[in-house]
């Protein structure tokens, strides 16, 4: 119907208009059903050296400019940069942290599973314990309920 009034390079125009009229329609749908990253999550991932953001030497051994890593406050990315230490043996560590409310020690490593004297001999130098974080005060349950009567059991 159209066709006969269209040249082949108007065609060739109406043909790219309407694929970028699709793919911008496909992009925006993506967006807005894209789940958002939460700023958190960002910040978790960044990480400034204790030196600050002075260019360091290239040829400087990688493992030499790792600060030591808090048993008690870091998290699976920063126990994966430890040498030996996988994505699975840190979500163990952090695991076995946060079922005892931290680590009083780096000798308690010992009871992670996977790690052993050998292993731990390795990390003791790059590894340090600082005072747990505070847990929040467990409530009480049951207190200050009253029973039908008005009494308090």
């Amino acid at each position: 119907m159209f066709s006969n009034n269209f040249s082949r390079t108007d065609r060739r125009v109406l043909a790219a208009l309407a694929l970028l009229l699709f793919a911008g329609v496909v992009f925006n749908l993506y967006k807005r059903n894209a789940d958002p990253i939460p700023p958190s999550l960002v910040l978790s991932a960044i990480e400034v050296p204790a030196g600050g953001l002075a260019k360091k030497s290239s040829r400087a051994n990688p493992e030499n400019l790792l600060s030591p890593v808090d048993l008690n406050r870091a998290g699976i990315l920063q126990l994966e940069r430890l040498p030996g230490v996988g994505s699975e043996l840190a979500r163990r560590i952090v695991e076995y942290r946060e079922k005892r409310g931290g680590f009083k020690s780096t000798q308690e490593l010992l009871k992670v599973s996977g790690i052993g004297p050998k292993k731990l001999a390795q990390l003791k130098a790059k590894v340090y314990v600082s005072r747990p974080p505070a847990q929040p005060p467990a409530t009480a349950v049951g207190v200050g309920v009253s029973n039908a009567n008005g009494s308090v059991p």
